[in-house]
């Protein structure tokens, strides 16, 4: 097995490059296609993602787990990849009727089928992805590389072919080529891993009920995460949509980078419980925390503090008006990353994806009653509002679930230090704010640096554990390369 060290670095430059690609997107194309236009393509995406949840039915999840408990023995290993691509096979046909079907019934989606056509090839092209399995026998390497190569050719492409909102389409087209173009290799390079032979004597109704259960779970995930834009596109328009998911593409990519760390510890969690081994559970689970307090804290509070240049230097000046729901939606950034340990790394290493499910459900019924009565009065503020709030309930319910896991994983005297150090910087960033009178850019550069740079002073001077073993950790080749070289 790969070091958790060398994962997490790997699957970590993966979530800098998911950062940096949207960053070097966004605001290229928020400009090129305009408020309208990119609310007309995130209806549509949203709308398919339903449609790709039940194609998926969990597998994104359970398949790491099932093939990590095996992943030492070949055989086991490829019969259980086998039952899981005849379960995504026949899901993802059903899904793909009801996509045709819908089209046909509903108004809406039948005025938008050719960007529901498009989009729809995310769905279908997963089933040969197998993402699972990479992360089951943490081959994140390979991810990375395979993911960084499609991210760069598809901004390429978006620069070339992308440059008016007649150009939708193919902005759809590369965005469906840079996100799962590479699950074609996926299939070819899964031989050096799972033999593809007929065993016959296959099992797959074993892992029914748990996908069941991981669906319904992502499906009231993404009641939260995707019905907002549905609903606002259906009940104030594509302009709403598209102020909204400038706001949520922001918090988004934030996310990603810390909830990476979940992604790299659920198949080794998954693997200690299989063998019982609870002490190295329990500290993995210890160092997760302080990590991604660590990171997430921080970045809350300035992104809340600086949400309105940051909207208007990603996205434009006709964006600005998503500052304010963007300022609503931060505090999920620490929410969201605090329920992927309860969650992610808790309940499903452990066999509670049903408790999970409930979970997500609660926040999604709170979700969808807040939504009904907030959107048509408020509209992106109303639906970042519901999130938010959908969110914390989903947070609290597995706090109770797992209350007897998480005692020994917070550190109350990290949390402290992060704390004050926030506080610090927070200070720091109004002082500098106050006497700066520069462009857009110049003030997020100097702010953050000012913000961040009081922030890790403060974590350094308390000796704080990640912050030190995360310095070693880069710092330490170096110095080794560098005795070899003076030798």
């Amino acid at each position: 097995m790969k070091s958790i060290k060398y994962n997490a670095i790997v699957n970590g430059i993966l979530s800098v490059a998911n950062i940096i690609f949207p960053l070097i997107a966004f605001p290229y194309i928020s400009r090129v296609l305009g408020v309208e236009t990119n609310g007309k393509l995130n209806f549509a995406s949203a709308s398919l993602t339903y449609f790709s949840l039940f194609a998926t039915l969990g597998l994104s999840t359970y398949g790491i787990k099932a093939c990590a408990r095996v992943r030492e023995d070949r055989t086991k290993l490829s019969k259980t990849v086998h039952e899981l691509l005849l379960i995504n096979a026949v899901t993802t046909t059903i899904a793909c009727i009801a996509l045709v079907i819908s089209i046909f019934v509903v108004p809406r989606y039948h005025q938008e089928w050719k960007l529901l056509f498009i989009y729809s090839w995310n769905m279908i092209l997963n089933v040969v992805g197998m993402n699972w399995l990479y992360s089951a026998i943490e081959r994140y390497d390979y991810i990375t590389k395979r993911s960084i190569a499609f991210k760069f050719i598809g901004v390429v492409l978006m620069f070339l072919f992308v440059h008016s909102p007649a150009d939708s389409y193919k902005y759809a087209v590369i965005t469906v080529f840079a996100n799962v173009g590479g699950n074609i290799l996926n299939i070819i390079y899964s031989r050096n891993f799972i033999t593809y032979k007929w065993y016959g004597d296959y099992d797959c109704k074993q892992h029914i009920k748990p996908t069941l259960a991981m669906f319904a779970t992502y499906l009231a995930v993404n009641v939260y995460s995707s019905l907002d834009s549905v609903m606002l596109g259906f009940m104030c328009g594509d302009f709403q949509v598209g102020i909204y998911s400038a706001a949520v593409k922001i918090r988004t990519v934030l996310t990603t980078l810390i909830t990476s760390v979940g992604t790299v510890l659920l198949p080794r969690l998954s693997f200690y419980i299989a063998g019982e081994n609870w002490k190295e559970f329990k500290r993995l689970l210890k160092k997760s925390y302080c990590t991604i307090i660590m990171i997430a804290v921080p970045m809350m509070v300035y992104f809340i503090l600086a949400a309105k240049p940051s909207v208007v230097f990603l996205s434009g000046a006709e964006y600005a008006d998503a500052a304010k729901p963007m300022r609503i939606l931060m505090p999920i950034m620490l929410i969201s990353s605090l329920s992927n340990i309860t969650g992610m790394q808790i309940l499903i290493p452990t066999g509670g994806e049903w408790k999970f499910a409930i979970s997500v459900s609660c926040g999604a019924v709170v979700d969808i009653i807040l939504n009904v009565i907030l959107i048509p009065q408020m509209g992106a503020n109303g639906a970042a509002i519901g999130t938010l709030f959908a969110e914390l309930t989903q947070f609290c319910v597995q706090v109770f679930f797992t209350r007897n896991y998480i005692r020994g994983a917070i550190s109350t005297k990290g949390t402290v230090q992060v704390v004050i150090a926030t506080i610090l910087g927070t200070v720091g960033y109004y002082l500098i704010s106050s006497i700066l009178h520069v462009g857009t850019f110049a003030t997020l550069f100097i702010t953050a640096l000012v913000f961040f740079g009081v922030y890790a002073v403060v974590l350094l001077a308390f000796r704080y554990e990640m912050l030190i073993e995360l310095l070693n950790m880069v710092w330490s080749p170096i110095l080794k390369k560098l005795k070899k070289s003076n030798q």
